[in-house]
């Protein structure tokens, strides 16, 4: 998926997972296993769309996984950016089960749709997170090797009593760690997919 919009390229994704009717848990171009969805169901997605994403109850049954065949794994920089309607639980939206890289919520408006992601640059040493487009943190955690080649798991983590109540669409991973134009633009594109 190369996008182009004036003159912000934005590089191909590890994944996309649009979440949606359409969809279901699969990856966008089968880069990956089918996700098992567990105690979740689709709903309305970010524009209004009936099926354009799915609901989280906020519950240890309720998660979607992703198997590991190697394709989800990335080592240095990182990428993940997702649309999420908050409902009030927060918890982990997207983990890499045996790792410790996991990204949740905090802090989002209720009841409302939110572009939401977080970035990690290993040449900067930079972890960021964005919402709708704008840095809302950054943090310098030191140069790491990312710890990806497992299964990854939506929605509630083990080992960790949090669990994510709300939607999520338009799941994407990127193995660079994308710039506030960059997320901009996907942000606009991603819509049409969930």
């Amino acid at each position: 998926m190369k996008a182009f919009k004036g003159i912000v390229s934005v590089p191909d994704p590890v994944a996309v997972f649009p979440l949606n009717s359409k969809y279901q848990t699969r990856e966008i171009k089968n880069r990956v296993p089918q996700g098992v969805a567990v105690g979740v169901s689709l709903a309305d997605g970010p524009e209004g769309n009936s099926g354009g994403s799915y609901m989280f109850a906020g519950n240890s049954l309720s998660y979607i996984e992703f198997p590991s065949n190697g394709a989800l794994a990335v080592q240095y920089s990182i990428t993940m950016l997702c649309w999420v309607y908050y409902t009030g639980a927060s918890g982990p939206l997207f983990n890499y089960k045996k790792g410790n890289t996991a990204w949740g919520v905090h802090l989002l408006p209720l009841n409302q749709w939110s572009y939401v992601g977080s970035t990690y640059d290993y040449d900067t040493v930079i972890v960021r997170l964005w919402v709708d487009g704008r840095q809302t943190a950054q943090s310098s955690i030191g140069r790491v090797h990312l710890s990806t080649q497992d299964e990854v798991r939506m929605g509630a983590q083990d080992g960790d009593i949090r669990r994510f109540r709300g939607r999520i669409a338009a799941m994407q991973l990127y193995n660079v760690a994308l710039t506030a134009e960059q997320i901009n633009v996907l942000k606009k594109l991603m819509l049409a997919i969930s």
